[in-house]
């Protein structure tokens, strides 16, 4: 290409822009370039705007149905700690029987007054009683009484009828001459009584 040819813009390049000015001057031309500029404008509000506010909306809808699903399980626990309320009020009366029936300590002067109450009530006579070592549950009794065997089975049947939870680990009757029904007969208990102070 001569010089010619590049001062008067007849070169290649020269002759498409021309042709490009007059094409873009063209009002079909200008309505195609506004038509893919819109649709450029859309595409980019698209990809920048308007799909990450729908990332957004489902991340939160998500969010409100995990918290409904959490308020629904606190309901249901809410009614079940309600429940245990009512239950409780009804039991709690007799909590001071259980604390009774299991005391939280050995309360062996306790256990040593009933003992002594249900031998004079059964009409015995104490040989012998002594507490053995204190064990983390219960209480180990030997017990050594005189009288009739009715008296006896009275008392071993009177251990059941106390307030406190009591075991009867072994009974051994005996007598150093049986000669009639109301000879006295001697009965050596081992008892465990117990406790909770181990819970």
């Amino acid at each position: 290409m001569n010089l010619a040819d590049k001062l008067t813009g007849r070169s290649g390049y020269g002759q498409y822009y021309s042709r490009l000015k007059m094409t873009l001057v063209r009002p079909a031309a200008q309505v195609s370039s506004l038509a893919i500029l819109t649709i450029f404008t859309v595409v980019f509000f698209l990809s920048f705007a308007i799909v990450p506010t729908f990332k957004t909306i489902a991340t939160l809808k998500r969010e409100i149905e995990d918290a409904e699903n959490v308020e629904g399980k606190l309901r249901q626990k809410i009614h079940s700690l309600e429940q245990a309320e009512t239950l409780f009020g009804q039991v709690s009366p007799n909590l001071d029987s259980l604390n009774q029936v299991l005391p939280a300590e050995p309360e062996f002067e306790r256990l040593a007054w009933q003992l002594h109450w249900l031998v004079g009530k059964n009409q015995l006579v104490l040989v012998n009683g002594s507490f053995g070592e204190f064990e983390p549950d219960f209480i180990p009794v030997s017990l050594t009484v005189k009288g009739s065997y009715l008296a006896i089975k009275a008392f071993a049947a009177d251990l059941n009828q106390i307030d406190r939870l009591i075991e009867v680990e072994e009974l051994v009757i005996s007598s150093k001459s049986l000669r009639s029904g109301t000879d006295a007969l001697t009965a050596n208990f081992k008892l465990k009584a117990f406790y909770l102070s181990s819970l």
